[in-house]
């Protein structure tokens, strides 16, 4: 997720620290997307399975969206 900054950096403040993030599940699915495992509908659609909250979920939506994939 690096390559896209900006995002990395939305997602990572959802976390309370650098470390949490990356043994998170949503860093390793959307390292995985990155990488073209997966599709942008699935990704969309497993969003809710990764024990984020509601607010959390739009936020990450939100920076889904705005990635040029």
């Amino acid at each position: 997720m690096k390559r896209y900054k900006q995002a990395y950096e939305t997602v990572l403040e959802l976390f309370q620290s650098h470390e949490a993030f990356v043994k998170s599940t949503v860093a390793a699915r959307l390292n995985g997307f990155v990488r073209g495992f997966g599709t942008l509908t699935e990704l969309k659609e497993e969003i809710y399975f990764w024990g984020l909250d509601d607010h959390d979920i739009g936020i990450l939506k939100e920076t889904i969206k705005k990635i040029k994939w």
